[in-house]
């Protein structure tokens, strides 16, 4: 071969052959055949050698060369690769255009020109690209050729625009097609102009100005193209429709290059209406998507007409008011000419006349009062109010007055009159109908008065006949002046020896002399009588008895006779019952009849008679009444004796008594009977037919009492008024009892009794009783775990008891007990029996069980019980009974891992076959999990959905030998969700010292415990307990210990201070997986997966064990150790990253549990899961 091979592609076919010489044969040929390809070529060449074992023979030339011309018909297609590209300007800075070879095979370099040319878009100013050429160069191996041409970004609005790309050669052999490429170039959607108003406030006054121009201007940018832009008018407080303020006016604007501003006329409406400054707006709208309007809207005020008016005047120019019948009178003024539009104020205000505003009698309201006209009020009123004096007075009037500070208001008429007629009555009459005097006195007294305040005197005429033997009549003036009411006049009245002369009536009449008004009244009391008693007149007066006890039984009444007599006469005496305003006795029942007849004889002051009282057992109101009434036993009885007091009410006064009570006094209920009932009756006496007695219950809480019941809690509260009477003697009262679960004590409240009013004849005995609700609620106790686990170096167990159902108001003892299994007391554990006491304020009781530590080899694991018992029946226990398991720490122990014994170690136990324990000679293996950090960094250990836990890696051995890095933990952060307040808490764990803080402050407490987040300090370790959304909670301990860690392969040793985290349970137990480096470990189901035994791989150095999940075969890969850890006793494959290798971290792990590498558990901080792919926790949860 030469540039032209026999090999593919080949050029010609490889020949060998063998020429003989001799005497007859000079010369010998060979054919070789020449390929025929479709390849462009250059011209080639290939070699004929000659080559002999003659020693004989020298061959000179023994090389010929053969040279291949190249086909003339072999060609190739080159072309564009699109014929149409699109570049948008301000976007894409530049356009790729790619010319490939569409047809034949190149062997050889074949050159293409490419470039461009103006279409639309120009190269030169303005520039819209940048003009570009240059050579492709394709051979064999370049097939594709492209060119980047540069996008000008101006800021100029354009159309969109085209250039082209060609292509052109010079070789023959070279087809071009497609030879020419459009390039359309869109322009920059961020390229535009601003157009807007030129001036955003236009002005004009109706009546000179016909019209106002508005104009909108190009504000910003270079247009290139036409911008249409459309104008209209829309109505403001000014209107285009009836009544018109201004013509609606639309308009298209049209802005190109030497266009930059269009003005349009808008036609203002001259009428005649008084109205406010108007306005009205211009608009400017477009379709154009690169036209900003701005401003694009405009505001044209048009001033009122100076010369518009308006006459606003009163609606009538007099008013009249009655004083006490109208509280007010209603003045109104009206537009009488002219149109409003606008408000128009005018203000009404009163003046004093000879009616007054002033104290202190004033006739009316003064008044001052804004009156608002607008275009829909033509009419405004006002009140003013007129005051009712009581003072008789002539009519009198004031004036009402308008005003006004708008010129384009004309007030007429502008005052108006107001008149009061006054309504007041003046009143004379006599003060009594009725006098009554004794001959004897000798001068009788006759009062007039006057009601009503007048400024006027009046006098009044008093007249009538005096007794017909004085033979005078009586006719006096009195004269009452304006603060005079009352005048009085005397009269003679005479004395005669007549006795037992009948009564004397004398009548007098009143007029008045001088009337000044029909309002002067003479009533009611016109006319007056005068009696005049004869005083030798025998007076007879029935004398009642005092108020009557029921027991003291028969009473006295007597008539009483005024003075002496001479001839005797008869008085009946009777009882009845025309009580009216008393509670009646009741004849028979209450007292015995009377009707009997009195002999008066000569010589006596009195007669008197027996009324007989009966004494019942019956409870009656307390007075009942009767009436007993005396008269004159005589068709013809003598003139001279008269009955002045003729009856008289008697009352009986009941003495006797009813008791009403609870029956029983006390009762017991159990708190789910839901009611109580409590009967009250009478326990004492009858009540009579018609008496009732009304008595208040209610319910009361029971302070004061052992342990009081408290309404609403525990009952509902109940009152009733409970009524008895002769048909109904006793009631049973409903209480309702609430039930809840809170296990209490017995608790009690009372009923009372109250009388609502006092009532000497009802006792209340007894009036209180006691309510005992039996409490029938349980709660339910339990040990925290059925399981604990301790190390026998920890030296104690911590053992918690929990209220797990139910609610506690009162104290419950339960007992904890221990008792031996495998392990014994007191040389295994110290033996506890401890009483626990649990409230409202405590629902978990922790106590520590001292671990034996010693240093005897023992079995890996030994046991003892722990028992709840309690002797409280309203607790259940459950469960009640438990473990303790204690791994013995005195055999090997070993820390192992890829790098060193420093990271933190999980494992996960393995089911193994009984079968396959024997053949693998362990008792049990698991599978064992190291976490790894970078130093200075924050790693996610655990994330679920109400649980964070982030763990921060330091330098163990402050060595900055970059393939010498030992990390380990130095501080563990845990987020968590409260139970009931759902708020985040923050605690935080720190190797400095030990220490703990929670949301950021140090927790000076050894114990906290609040909403299900429990944090326990101890001396080196710290136990934290979260609830993990009300699940199982999240239990771990974080450890503060020194360590002496070495180097397995080269014994190298180090001594430093690290935090060991133990998650104890609780992962991965919800309805969200778990994730982070300990939550991925903790998913693995290795004990639901079918064990398949184990084998040791190349080499005898790493043992494989094999796995079937999920139908699927598993194999895990590591160096098997004996391992003793806190919660993990047996054989452990250590399966991750590469075991046994070279001390450092390792970023890609060989551990098919792990997603993704170890970096991508790096979280941002203590407690931020910003960006960490992984994150499960929500974010929500937080209140």
């Amino acid at each position: 071969d030469g540039t032209a091979t026999s090999g593919a592609p080949s050029d010609y076919g490889e020949a060998t052959a063998e020429f003989t010489y001799d005497a007859d044969n000079s010369r010998h040929c060979v054919i070789v055949s020449i390929e025929n390809d479709d390849i462009l070529e250059d011209t080639e060449d290939f070699f004929g050698s000659l080559t002999t074992t003659d020693m004989a023979v020298t061959l000179d030339p023994e090389r010929a060369r053969v040279e291949i011309t190249e086909d003339p018909n072999d060609g190739v297609t080159i072309g564009f690769e699109r014929i149409l590209y699109n570049a948008t300007e301000g976007e894409d800075p530049s356009v790729e255009l790619c010319a490939v070879l569409t047809a034949g095979t190149l062997e050889r370099e074949a050159v293409v020109t490419f470039s461009t040319r103006d279409g639309t878009a120009t190269s030169t100013a303005p520039v819209d690209y940048d003009a570009t050429t240059v050579n492709f160069v394709f051979d064999a191996d370049n097939s594709r050729r492209c060119v980047t041409v540069p996008i000008e970004d101006d800021d100029i609005l354009e159309d969109t625009e085209n250039f082209f790309g060609e292509l052109t050669t010079t070789d023959p052999a070279v087809l071009l097609l497609p030879d020419i490429a459009e390039v359309v170039i869109t322009e920059d959607p961020d390229d535009g102009v601003t157009i807007g108003f030129e001036m955003i406030v236009y002005s004009a006054t109706e009546g000179v100005d016909a019209s106002v121009e508005l104009c909108a201007v190009l504000v910003a940018g270079t247009l290139e193209r036409e911008a249409v832009v459309m104008f209209s008018t829309s109505d403001g407080s000014a209107t285009s429709g009836a009544p018109a303020d201004y013509i609606e006016t639309i308009a298209d604007f049209t802005f190109g290059p030497g266009n930059s501003r269009q003005c349009v006329d808008v036609p203002i409406v001259d009428d005649d209406i008084v109205e406010d400054t108007e306005d009205f707006f211009g608009s400017l709208t477009t379709t154009d998507s690169a036209v900003t309007l701005d401003p694009d809207r405009t505001q044209v005020l048009i001033t009122d007409d100076p010369d518009d008016r308006v006459t606003i005047g009163f609606e009538q120019t007099f008013y009249t008011a009655t004083e006490g019948t109208d509280p007010f009178v209603e003045v109104c003024a009206i537009v009488r000419m002219g149109i409003l539009e606008r408000e128009a104020v005018v203000t009404l205000s009163t003046v004093d006349g000879a009616a007054v505003s002033v104290a202190p009698l004033p006739d009316y309201g003064q008044t001052v009062q804004e009156l608002t006209f607008d275009s829909a009020t033509n009419r405004v009123c006002a009140q003013i109010p007129i005051e009712d004096d009581g003072v008789f007075e002539n009519p009198e009037s004031f004036t009402v007055v308008l005003t006004t500070t708008d010129p384009a208001v004309i007030l007429d008429p502008d005052t108006a009159t107001v008149e009061i007629i006054d309504d007041d009555i003046i009143q004379i009459s006599f003060q009594r109908p009725l006098y009554m005097f004794v001959e004897s006195v000798g001068t009788g007294t006759v009062c007039v008065e006057k009601v009503g305040d007048t400024s006027l005197g009046i006098t009044a005429l008093v007249s009538g006949a005096l007794q017909p033997e004085l033979s005078l009549n009586l006719s006096v003036n009195v004269v009452f002046p304006p603060d005079i009411f009352l005048r009085c006049i005397d009269f003679p009245i005479l004395d005669d020896d007549i006795a037992l002369e009948p009564p004397q009536l004398l009548n007098f009449s009143l007029t008045v002399v001088n009337p000044i008004s029909d309002s002067i009244e003479i009533d009611p009391y016109a006319t007056t009588t005068v009696v005049i008693l004869d005083d030798d007149t025998l007076n007879v007066t029935l004398v009642k008895p005092e108020l009557i006890p029921e027991f003291a039984g028969p009473s006295i009444a007597c008539a009483e006779f005024s003075g002496p007599f001479a001839q005797p006469f008869d008085i009946r005496a009777q009882s009845n019952l025309n009580v009216s305003d008393r509670v009646p006795a009741t004849p028979g029942q209450d007292f015995g009849a009377v009707d009997i007849v009195l002999r008066a004889n000569p010589g006596q002051t009195e007669v008197c008679f027996e009324v007989p009282i009966i004494d019942d057992d019956l409870v009656e109101f307390q007075i009942e009444c009767f009436v007993i009434a005396i008269t004159l036993d005589s068709d013809s009885p003598p003139d001279d004796v008269q009955i002045v007091v003729d009856s008289a009410l008697c009352c009986i006064m009941d003495d006797d008594e009813i008791t009403i009570g609870f029956d029983p006094d006390s009762y017991t209920v159990m708190e789910t009977d839901g009611t109580a009932t409590v009967t009250v009756r009478i326990l004492e006496g009858e009540l009579a037919v018609g008496r009732t007695v009304d008595v208040d219950f209610r319910t009361v809480d029971g302070f004061g009492l052992s342990a009081p019941a408290l309404e609403p809690d525990d009952y509902l509260a109940r009152t009733q008024t409970l009524q008895f009477s002769s048909t109904v003697t006793s009631f049973d009262i409903t209480i309702p009892i609430i039930p809840d679960d809170v296990v209490e004590f017995d608790e009690m409240f009372l009923g009372r009794l109250e009388l609502p009013t006092p009532d000497p004849a009802v006792i209340l005995d007894p009036d209180r009783a006691t309510v005992t609700i039996i409490d029938t609620s349980r709660v339910v106790i339990g040990l925290e775990e059925t399981e604990y686990t301790v190390v026998e170096n920890f030296g104690f167990v911590e053992v918690c008891t929990i209220l797990r159902m139910g609610s506690l108001a009162r104290e419950v003892l339960v007992t904890l007990s221990t008792g031996d299994r495998t392990a014994v007391a007191p040389s295994d554990y110290s033996a506890t029996s401890e009483v626990l006491t649990f409230d409202q304020r405590v629902d978990r009781v922790c106590i520590n069980i001292s671990i034996t530590d010693d240093e005897i080899q023992e079995p890996p694991i030994e046991s003892f019980n722990l028992t709840l018992t309690t002797v409280d029946p309203s607790v259940d226990l459950d469960p009640s009974f438990g473990t303790v398991s204690i791994f013995d720490d005195d055999g090997e122990r070993i820390l192992v891992n890829d790098t060193i014994t420093g990271d933190p170690l999980y494992s996960v136990p393995i089911y193994v076959p009984d079968i396959e324990e024997m053949n693998f000679e362990m008792d049990r293996i698991s599978l064992c999990y190291e976490i790894h950090g970078d130093m200075n960094q924050w790693f996610n250990l655990v994330t679920d959905e109400c649980t964070s836990v982030n763990a921060y890696y330091t330098n163990f051995t402050d060595n900055s030998d970059p393939d010498f890095q030992l990390n380990v933990i130095s501080q563990v952060a845990v987020r968590a969700v409260e139970n009931n307040s759902m708020v985040c808490r923050e605690i935080l764990v720190d190797l400095d010292g030990c220490s703990v803080e929670l949301d950021g402050a140090p927790l000076p407490m050894s114990r906290y415990n609040m909403n299900g987040i429990s944090i326990r300090r101890y001396p080196r370790r710290v136990r934290i307990s979260v609830p993990n959304c009300r699940e199982r909670s999240v239990i771990m301990w974080v450890t503060c210990e020194t360590q002496e860690i070495a180097n397995h392969f080269t014994g190298e040793v180090f001594v430093g201070d690290m935090l060991r985290v133990d998650v104890m349970r609780g992962l991965n137990f919800g309805h969200v997986d778990s994730h982070g480096l300990i939550g991925q470990y903790w998913n693995v189901p290795v004990d639901l997966a079918l064990f398949n035994g184990t084998q040791l791989d190349v080499g005898n150095t790493r043992y494989e064990i094999r796995l079937t999940r999920d139908g699927a075969p598993v194999a895990f890969t590591g160096v098997l150790h004996s391992l003793l850890w806190d919660q993990t006793v047996g054989d452990c494959l250590y399966v991750g990253d590469r075991q046994g290798g070279t001390i450092g971290e390792v970023e890609d792990p060989n551990d098919p549990v792990i997603q993704g590498t170890y970096k991508d558990y790096r979280v941002p901080g203590a407690f931020n899961e910003t960006g960490y792919g992984f994150g499960r926790f929500d974010e929500s949860l937080c209140q």
